[in-house]
């Protein structure tokens, strides 16, 4: 099965609320889900260096196609790999070569979308994202042990020469013109693409992030033993979370619990746990002067060719800002 447009993402650049947007829009048929086994052999052939097979497994839209509808590919684990898998964070680059590669055998257009976002905001948001997946610890002991994941994810130069070997047409816009002007941000993409009006909107466009309590929360309850964990057995938010997601892993549970907890909740559970308050700078990280370097280089300034230049400005400006708070030799 092959699209008229492929959308890689990147990752925390509102991919879901895309996806549910095509999904519902009668214009658009949308293969998210339906890649999930596809994106499960790139990942285990990069894993296994086996980066010259190519992959059969067929892409499957999330509904039944109807008549002239467009044919939407999103899936924002094509943009990035192996978060959380320090061991495999130096093979980013190849998966990315090797995703390029193999969704070349997908499009029938040729069209790439791009979406990207501030990277000092990225940055915070992926560790987050890290903490829901299972990771312990503060934002500098994640940018201290998981560098690699963040520097190569953001090697936006060396990710567009490996897309622009297959696709054509490729239109890089920020989030943030999505959460600025929703209509001029789908408008760009279908006069771009020259595709029909998405009409669809939805209320609720993005999800919650964690504040620094729930991540803390999480962050701790990740690294605990079974037999402390057990607690939330009687915690009466548990049955509900345990009902509703009852396939998903124990952390996926915990995960849900967090996020659903109210003001109270929280509270409770960190007197069930004895946790202490967590402390402010616990979202706080320092980036070294080779990391700042290559953000400038290889995402920032690469950037201003493709974005609009007040997009430009808004991202350098947040840089700059947080290298003048930050910076240390």
């Amino acid at each position: 099965m092959n699209f008229d447009l492929i959308h890689i993402g990147m990752m925390k650049t509102a991919t879901t609320y895309l996806q549910n947007v095509w999904l519902k829009d009668s214009n658009y048929c949308l293969a998210n889900i339906g890649s999930k086994e596809f994106l499960h052999h790139l990942r285990k052939n990069v894993r296994k260096d086996k980066t010259k097979s190519i992959i059969k497994t067929t892409i499957r839209t999330d509904k039944l196609k109807q008549d002239n509808q467009i044919m939407i590919l999103s899936n924002e684990g094509f943009s990035t790999a192996f978060l959380n898998e320090i061991n495999h964070q130096k093979q980013v680059l190849k998966f990315i070569d090797y995703t390029s590669s193999q969704l070349r055998y997908k499009t029938r257009s040729n069209q790439l979308l791009i979406t990207v976002r501030e990277p000092i905001s990225w940055i915070r948001s992926i560790y987050i994202q890290s903490i829901k997946e299972g990771w312990s610890g503060s934002a500098q002991d994640f940018v201290e042990q998981q560098g690699s994941f963040l520097l190569y994810s953001l090697h936006l130069k060396m990710i567009l020469s490996y897309y622009k070997r297959y696709f054509e047409k490729i239109l890089i816009l920020p989030f943030e013109l999505l959460k600025e002007n929703e209509d001029v941000f789908w408008n760009t993409i279908t006069d771009t693409f020259q595709l029909p009006s998405v009409e669809t909107r939805i209320e609720n466009k993005l999800n919650k992030s964690l504040d620094l309590e729930k991540a803390y929360l999480l962050s701790s309850l990740n690294q605990m033993p079974p037999h402390e964990t057990g607690k939330l057995l009687n915690f009466a938010l548990y049955e509900s979370v345990m009902e509703k997601y009852k396939s998903s892993k124990i952390n996926s549970l915990y995960r849900k619990l967090v996020e659903r907890a109210t003001k109270s909740d929280i509270a409770k559970m960190y007197s069930l746990f004895e946790l202490e308050a967590p402390r402010a700078s616990f979202f706080d990280f320092h980036l070294q002067d080779n990391f700042i370097k290559s953000i400038q280089k290889n995402y920032l300034n690469y950037l201003q060719f493709y974005i609009k230049p007040a997009f430009v400005h808004q991202y350098q400006q947040s840089f700059d800002q947080y290298i003048k708070q930050n910076f240390s030799s």
